[in-house]
C-alpha cells in the first residue's frame, strides 16, 4: 500500500486538489472571492479600452486581453515551477509530497482564475450576473487540470528522467 502511495504521489496530490475545488465551490463564496481579482483587471482594462475604442468592440477586447495577461501568469508559473522542481530533482533524485502540494498550491488561484475566464469567453465577456454563476462553476470543470497535472508529474517521475518535465 505504501509503495503504491508512493508510486502515485502526483495523482493522489492532483485527487486533494480536485476535490478541493469541488469543496470551494459549494461554498459560493470562495470562487466569488477568488474571481475578484479578474474582475478588478478587466474593470481596469476597460477603463482603459474605453478611451481607445469604439463600444461595441469594449467588452470582447477587455475580455480577450485579460485572458492573455492570466494565461501569460500562468505559463511563467509553470516555467518557474518546473525549474525549481527540475533542480531538486537532479539534486535529490526524488521529489516530495510537501514539494508537489507546494507546486499546485502556488497554481491553483492562477489556473481557477484562468478557468473563469475561459468559461466567461464561452458567453463572449459580458459584464453581466451570469458572471457569478460561472464562478461557481468554473471551480470544479477547473479542478481536473488539477488530477491531469498530478498524473503527468507521475509519468515523469516514473520515467527517471533528470529533467522532471521534459
Amino acid at each position: 500500500m505504501a509503495d503504491l502511495i508512493q508510486k502515485n504521489k502526483g495523482l493522489l496530490i492532483g485527487i486533494l486538489f480536485f476535490a478541493i475545488s469541488i469543496l470551494s465551490a459549494l461554498t459560493i463564496f470562495i470562487p466569488i472571492v477568488a474571481n475578484y481579482v479578474v474582475m478588478i483587471l478587466y474593470l481596469g482594462i476597460e477603463w482603459l479600452a474605453e478611451h481607445f475604442l469604439s463600444d461595441s468592440s469594449l467588452y470582447l477586447f477587455s475580455g480577450i486581453l485579460t485572458t492573455l495577461l492570466f494565461l501569460g501568469l500562468v505559463i511563467l508559473l509553470f516555467k518557474f515551477v518546473r525549474t525549481l522542481l527540475n533542480e531538486h530533482y537532479s539534486k535529490y533524485k526524488t521529489i516530495s509530497f510537501g514539494l508537489i502540494t507546494l507546486y499546485m498550491l502556488v497554481l491553483f488561484v492562477p489556473l481557477q482564475n484562468l478557468g473563469f475566464l475561459f468559461l466567461w469567453a464561452s458567453i463572449q465577456y459580458k459584464p453581466d450576473a451570469q458572471i457569478l454563476f460561472d464562478s461557481l462553476v468554473s471551480f470544479p470543470v477547473t479542478g481536473f487540470v488539477f488530477l491531469h497535472l498530478g498524473g503527468y508529474i507521475d509519468y515523469q517521475l516514473k520515467k527517471r528522467t533528470i529533467d522532471v518535465y521534459q
